[in-house]
């Protein structure tokens, strides 16, 4: 079978799973048991279960980002809703962009023949230029323009449908004033995945001396006692998948081969002494080939293997936070600003273009030479955070502290989500970093310090 026709089956199979997929998660609402507040009033409650479900994210699906934000209009006391963060546009509108300008461009590059010519069959050649220009311009930005859109549409309404949410409801205990329950419902393959965060951080104290049992990020059917439902829309997307996929494949091929049967049949013994002799001719030069390529392999696979070498998550992380620094001291504030856990916007309420304008107010000289890093001593409460000692030397160019060398000391976060590292300043799992506040703040150094010698 054409493979470029079976790649398309594939993708097509896939998109078509996942938009019953998200119309399924959208309209199947999981609800969790009730929860018990004890000492406390509805209102109160409510803040804190808003406070508490933001602070939750799912890092195993995470479509459309996996963070959730309260929202302020359906929000009141005794009801608590929160949506996932969306984001406007798609990743395919750049290209597509791109792709309107290709006829214009291919315009201009026949429109220099056309500014050089000085003659009518000068002219005439620009102008063949100009429309041959454009043409292909407009060939190339259909094949550019028509995949990108595809996939622009599906990726706006996928992230439509698929947006998770979460929703409290909160009242009191009949006969008990200082008691209030707590009960939520889930909508969304992100609301799904952060469900046994909410279940574990609702879940009563246990009594002193004894150990909470061990956080697993898929708990078993048999001992939770529930039905996981983004695991098992996992497994049931691609095993349907694979089912369509193999299903479209053997009809399509069984299809071309009856087809094209007669014809193979009748053209098999002209080109069977062909195949034959052509068949010597590559086997010798295969050989040959083989002979040629064997001693250059071993090598390469050693040189491989070196540099494949793995490192340790806090040499990884380690690296990403200094990368944030390098960022700054070039000059790379947007960059920098990458850096940051996509929380950073909502829960610091700064934007990238503030945090650049900050920066550009200062424009701080770091002394990367003179950075010290070590592991801290903090013992992460998140199997995806690593906790980092820092002591950053830095002197302002401009601003409220220009000439003063200071230095930054104190324990910091990095998360891990994604596929790598990030910095993660603020608040997160009911502990906050302490640097730039370590020590009642940055410690003014003395201009004949080694550390401000950069």
């Amino acid at each position: 079978m054409n493979p470029i026709l079976g790649t398309v089956i594939v993708v097509l199979t896939l998109q078509a799973i996942a938009f019953v997929i998200a119309v399924i998660a959208r309209y199947w609402v999981l609800r969790t048991e009730t929860f018990e507040m004890r000492g406390i009033d509805v209102a109160r409650a409510t803040d804190l279960v808003a406070l508490y479900v933001q602070g939750v994210h799912d890092h195993r699906f995470g479509f459309p980002t996996g963070v959730f934000a309260v929202d302020e209009d359906r929000t009141s006391p005794g009801r608590v809703v929160a949506r996932e963060i969306n984001f406007k546009g798609s990743a395919g509108m750049g290209p597509i962009k791109f792709g309107l300008k290709l006829p214009l461009l291919g315009a201009m590059a026949g429109a220099a023949v056309l500014a050089e010519a000085d003659d009518a069959g000068g002219c005439l050649a620009g102008w063949l230029a100009m429309s041959i220009g454009f043409s292909l311009g407009l060939a190339a930005a259909c094949v550019l323009i028509i995949p990108f859109a595809f996939l622009a549409v599906v990726e706006v309404a996928l992230r439509w449908l698929m947006r998770g949410e979460v929703s409290a409801t909160i009242d009191k205990v009949a006969g008990d004033e200082d008691t209030v329950r707590v009960r939520f419902e889930m909508r969304g393959l992100s609301a799904f995945g952060v469900e046994h965060q909410l279940r574990r951080g609702m879940a009563p104290p246990r009594p002193a001396g004894v150990a909470p049992p061990p956080a697993a990020e898929f708990e078993p059917v048999a001992s939770a006692g529930r039905f996981d439902r983004l695991n098992a829309i996992f497994a049931s997307a691609v095993s349907v998948g694979l089912i369509l996929s193999v299903v479209s494949f053997i009809v399509i091929g069984n299809s071309q081969s009856n087809s094209s049967s007669s014809a193979l049949a009748s053209s098999y013994y002209e080109e069977e002494p062909y195949e034959e002799g052509y068949g010597e001719e590559e086997s010798y030069y295969e050989e040959e080939e083989g002979y040629e390529e064997e001693p250059y392999e071993e090598p390469y696979e050693e040189e491989e293997s070196e540099y494949n070498a793995p490192a340790t998550r806090y040499d990884a992380a380690r690296k990403m936070y200094l990368r944030y620094w390098e960022e700054i001291d070039a000059g790379n504030y947007g960059a920098a600003y990458n850096v940051y856990y996509h929380t950073f916007a909502t829960q610091q309420g700064i934007s990238k273009g503030e945090f650049v304008a900050a920066e550009e107010e200062y424009f701080p000289d770091v002394g990367i030479e003179h950075i010290h890093l070590e592991p801290s001593f903090r013992n992460p409460t998140n199997p995806n955070e690593l906790w980092i000692y820092a002591e950053i030397p830095i002197e302002d160019q401009a601003g409220e502290y220009a000439g003063e060398c200071r230095l930054f000391t104190g324990h910091l976060r990095m998360f891990h989500a994604d596929g790598r590292w990030y910095y993660r300043p603020g608040e997160a799992f009911g502990r906050t970093p302490s640097f730039g506040a370590e020590g009642g703040g940055p410690q003014v150094l003395s201009p004949g310090s080694e550390r401000c010698s950069y």
